[in-house]
């Protein structure tokens, strides 16, 4: 009896966990079903708290979309130059003119308020009518500033992605329609043939019609693209006009070839066999992991090359360094802080590169995609005799460049040593000279006759797309020959 009562229990108390057990789960379903929450949304657009196809959630719709086309930020962008969808030129209110502002080349920063020179007054600053005296906005009259090497540059605003048109029907139909994902929705856009040719013109404008060309330019994927990444909502999103200009030779043709002509055939013979076909990557700087563009002496350090004297890598380098003169490239060179232009083809001239005191010739590409230089040896089409040529390929550039050498003549001084003595001084001979304003005379004979002096510097001329154009030394200058400026004297004392 006593075993009856106890398995009774057991059983009661079992039976009633049970039940507690499944009330618990009856209502953790039902509170579940009466709190789910609604997870649609469309891009970063959270509509889920409004019912569907009623007025408040299209309104909310409305309001979310319209407030990322204010803050996305779509750019399209080539060769350095940069166009934020949306920016229109700022027109002044009062004279219906374009806005513009000053800014240094060197520094970039804006230089619209600065002091004049004379007065010591800060003003406000622009360019004259012709873009090229600074003058006061007050008085219109030209000033002197401290900052002269200033640009005028118009100022836009930005208007958000207004060319996009949001397409609430189509986006709500897919909202309704989509079962399976209701947090993962895109938002649906137009544009017009209007806000098309809008952006077109701005391409051409900031591009030039040689890229934007139809038979460069696949202006349609473009505009495909630009869609596809708005219907996701995305924030912030650059296009690489390169990536389009897929018609024609745009993306690969030769830009450049020089020759090196003073050049031993033995010597030539020599380089190609170690250099004849090689093809070298200038990559992106941005893709240089932190190095500063090409190395020279890295590219010459391989094994292939051991054999390689420092005139040999030199000239190798003054092909480089030539071949990318007309063009955005640019060349530094470390531990020595200049280029000639003299090709360094002789062993008895100084090396541009010298792996044993790391001086080095670099290469940095500004652009987004790389350039190639071929080297190879052929007949010079100057005098048909053999030579080293380098050859540059790549995409083109949309801005021109021109590389001039400018030389800076300073005249000669006279080197002169001293007379053997006193004695054979002779006043007929027209190589003496006596200084009586010297104490107690001093007879000269002339030593050597003096050279001028040489400073020679590369200057590139950009011409931009608006037409504008702006000048930059390439090279410092370099002293090619100084001459001596050495004068012993003899006095009736002595040598002096």
């Amino acid at each position: 009896m006593k075993a009856l009562r106890k398995n009774i229990y057991a059983f009661t108390v079992i039976v009633l966990f049970v039940i507690a057990f499944g009330m618990l789960i009856l209502f953790l379903a039902l509170f579940s079903s009466s709190t789910a929450v609604d997870s649609t949304t469309v891009g970063s657009v959270y509509i889920g708290d409004e019912k569907p196809n009623t007025d408040a959630r299209k309104k909310k719709l409305t309001n979310g979309v319209n407030n990322w086309k204010d803050d996305a930020i779509y750019t399209i962008s080539f060769q350095n130059v940069s166009l934020r969808i949306g920016d229109t030129p700022r027109i002044d209110p009062e004279t219906g003119a374009i806005v513009t502002e000053l800014y240094d080349k060197v520094s970039k920063n804006l230089v619209r308020k600065d002091t004049n020179e004379e007065t010591g007054e800060e003003i406000y600053i622009k360019l004259d009518e012709n873009g090229k005296d600074i003058i006061d906005e007050k008085t219109n009259k030209p000033v002197l500033v401290a900052k002269e090497n200033v640009k005028e540059s118009i100022v836009y605003d930005h208007n958000g992605l207004t060319i996009l048109d949001f397409d609430y029907k189509r986006t709500n139909d897919a909202v309704n329609a989509n079962t399976t994902d209701k947090s993962n929705n895109l938002a649906y856009f137009t544009m017009t043939e209007e806000n098309k040719q809008a952006l077109y013109d701005q391409l051409v404008e900031k591009y030039g019609t040689k890229v934007t060309d139809d038979s460069i330019l696949d202006y349609t994927q473009l505009l495909n693209d630009i869609i596809a990444d708005a219907e996701q909502m995305k924030n912030k999103v650059d296009y690489d006009l390169f990536d389009y200009a897929t018609g024609g030779d745009w993306q690969n043709t030769e830009i450049d070839q020089i020759e090196i002509e003073n050049l031993s055939v033995k010597k030539v013979e020599d380089l190609a066999s170690k250099f004849e076909g090689v093809t070298i990557e200038i990559k992106p700087q941005k893709t240089s992991e932190g190095k500063l563009g090409f190395s020279t002496i890295e590219f010459l350090s391989q094994p292939e090359y051991s054999t390689l004297s420092s005139s040999d890598m030199s000239i190798i380098a003054t092909g480089l360094a030539a071949v990318v003169q007309k063009t955005s490239l640019t060349v530094t060179v470390k531990n020595q802080g200049y280029i000639s232009d003299r090709y360094y083809a002789y062993d008895d001239m100084t090396a541009r590169v010298n792996i044993k005191d790391d001086t080095d010739l670099r290469i940095i590409n500004p652009e987004t995609h790389s350039y190639y230089i071929t080297i190879f040896s052929g007949n010079s089409k100057v005098n048909n005799t053999l030579c080293l040529k380098f050859k540059l390929e790549g995409c083109k550039f949309i801005n021109e460049y021109k590389v001039e050498k400018v030389a800076e003549t300073i005249e000669h001084h006279m080197v002169y040593d001293a007379a053997a003595t006193l004695f054979n001084y002779d006043e007929e001979n027209p190589n003496m000279g006596y200084d009586k304003d010297f104490e107690g005379g001093v007879y000269y004979n002339i030593y050597q006759e003096g050279r001028d002096t040489y400073l020679y510097s590369y200057v590139k001329t950009i011409k931009y797309v608006n037409g504008e154009e702006e000048t930059v030394e390439v090279y410092p200058k370099q002293e090619f020959f100084v001459g001596q400026d050495e004068l012993r004297h003899w006095t009736k004392k002595g040598l002096n």
